[in-house]
């Protein structure tokens, strides 16, 4: 999606190649890339997404105290989905991106309502996932402060330990090639819609509205991304509050065993990443800023190349 993007983006540029049989060619690669990437992270991971229902059901079952929580985010659902498809169709009538053609309009409202789907889907599982590490949190502080540890409760702290691995292990699984495709098609579109509100003349009002939508993208990228990174520092302070218990027992025996279970909560500490490419977290947020704004750069330049007549 990404070449596929940037590929439309020289044609839109270039005008002396903007040809139906390109527009064409274009429209089609984006449709089946679309298309693709929904088979794949539906019907291929299909006994993934029934073992995350089962996953699910055990959260409900290991983690009773917080039978709360996955009622209380389905509200966050409806309202994120709402506000994304209110974006869509006014980025259409607003044409942050100029958009001629029907089959253009399809693509880019699907593409964006997909980016909606995905994000709202990882941002529920990290606040699920983040309630639970902190739930893991409390109990070794409550441990920490009395410090009456039995080696049920550890085997119960690991139980919980696992199953939050496990959790991650399969989002990681269904979510990889998704959040990819997510985080590099809202870069593309950023830049693309920046490359047209610097370029296009508009009326004040569009200008607003139009940054408003391009804006909205980026806050959208960010939580998503924050949602990851926040997971990941409930994982670390896992592992630290582990030390802090370890330091605090006086019994050798049961220091040996809490050392042990800061060992399995630095193997599975939560880390998030876009199909192995890169992990997803506060770091690659800098790296993707610098990124779309070199490529903002370089497309600003080669427009103003093209657009100097050449001397005769």
């Amino acid at each position: 999606m990404l070449s596929t993007s940037i590929f439309m983006m020289f044609l839109s540029i270039n005008k002396s190649l903007t040809t139906d049989v390109y527009r064409a060619i274009g429209e089609s690669i984006s449709g089946i890339l679309i298309c693709y990437v929904a088979i794949c992270s539906h019907s291929v991971h299909s006994v993934k997404w029934k073992l995350l229902k089962i996953q699910l059901e055990r959260f409900e079952q290991l983690f009773y105290a917080l039978k709360y929580q996955s009622r209380r985010i389905m509200s966050k659902v409806f309202i994120v989905v709402l506000i994304w498809a209110w974006h869509g169709l006014i980025g259409i009538s607003l044409i942050c991106i100029p958009i001629r053609t029907w089959q253009e309009k399809t693509i880019f409202y699907t593409a964006n309502f997909y980016i909606s789907v995905v994000s709202t889907n990882i941002f529920i599982m990290n606040d699920m996932l983040s309630e639970r590490y902190m739930f893991i949190c409390s109990k070794l502080k409550e441990l920490t402060e009395f410090p009456c540890m039995t080696r049920s409760k550890l085997k119960l702290i690991i139980r919980f330990m696992k199953a939050t691995d496990e959790m991650v292990d399969t989002l990681n699984i269904i979510f990889g090639w998704p959040m990819l495709f997510c985080v590099n098609s809202t870069v593309v579109e950023v830049v693309i819609e920046t490359f047209y509100l610097i370029t296009l003349k508009r009326t004040v009002g569009t200008l607003i509205l139009s940054s408003f939508i391009t804006g909205w993208k980026i806050v959208v990228l960010v939580i998503m991304v924050m949602s990851c990174n926040a997971v990941e520092e409930c994982g670390k302070n896992v592992v630290q509050a582990c030390y802090k218990l370890h330091h605090k027992t006086a019994n050798k025996k049961m220091k040996s065993q809490i050392l042990l279970l800061a060992t399995y909560a630095e193997e599975w500490r939560p880390v998030f990443s876009a199909a192995g490419f890169y992990d997803v977290n506060q770091k690659c947020l800098n790296s993707i800023f610098s990124a779309s704004i070199n490529y903002l750069v370089i497309i600003i330049q080669f427009n103003m190349m093209v657009s100097i007549p050449k001397n005769t």
